[in-house]
């Protein structure tokens, strides 16, 4: 008959020793990894969140506009123009109208959505916005007047799908960065001025077309 032997005290104490050396060199390693897998994972979620807008736009039959919250960078905001379609005055940029929105609501820009990323440490940004950017008007957001957050850094879809913009090079498109701040590598997302989406892989820079502002998707 065999007889069973337990652990004594001290050789727990050594595994416990060793687990944690381990533990101590191998986590560092790690980090970098996870937080990679966060990019990429967070890159998927504002490439869905930014098609579900362009189909909004399409379905409702109104602009719907983009946006980062700049005082929660892990954010994105997206609203509906609550007024008659931006493309009725397209040399003009969308502003209040003087009158009250389709709810009766003196509201120009009506919340829609919003998304944030799981890992808070993740900073979602613009490298490149349609010309629109450069007129556009901070107070132009909500009843209350500047909706909080909003730093004029934004993509605008038109109820066709396409990019809203004052310029009128065709080719005038949006590119996202998704980064975190302990890596030096960081992921875009382009939206083509025709509405296509499309993710870079992880640290790959923006292939540039014909011009400063139109890119082309990866192969």
């Amino acid at each position: 008959m065999s007889q069973w032997r337990a652990f004594s005290l001290i050789e727990v104490m050594v595994v416990v020793a060793i687990l944690a050396v381990v533990s101590a060199i191998a986590v560092p390693n790690l980090l970098p990894e996870v937080n990679k897998a966060h990019i990429n994972g967070g890159a998927d979620v504002v490439a869905a969140a930014i098609a579900r807008a362009r189909g909004e736009a399409m379905l409702s039959k109104r602009c719907v506009r983009v946006w980062v919250d700049a005082t929660q960078r892990n954010r994105l905001v997206t609203e509906r123009l609550n007024t008659f379609d931006c493309d009725q005055r397209p040399g003009t940029f969308p502003a209040g109208f003087g009158g009250v929105g389709l709810n009766g609501v003196n509201q120009v820009w009506a919340p829609s959505a919003s998304v944030a990323l799981d890992n808070q440490s993740l900073i979602i940004s613009f490298t490149s916005t349609p010309s629109d950017t450069s007129s556009c008007s901070v107070a132009t957001g909500s009843v209350a007047g500047t909706p909080a957050g909003f730093a004029c850094q934004q993509l605008i879809f038109r109820p066709n799908g396409r990019l809203w913009t004052t310029d009128p090079d065709q080719d005038d498109d949006a590119v996202l960065n998704i980064a975190h701040p302990t890596l030096p590598t960081s992921k875009s997302i382009l939206v083509n001025s025709n509405g296509l989406i499309c993710t870079y892989r992880l640290g790959q820079a923006p292939v540039v077309g014909s011009g400063p502002q139109d890119f082309i998707c990866p192969p």
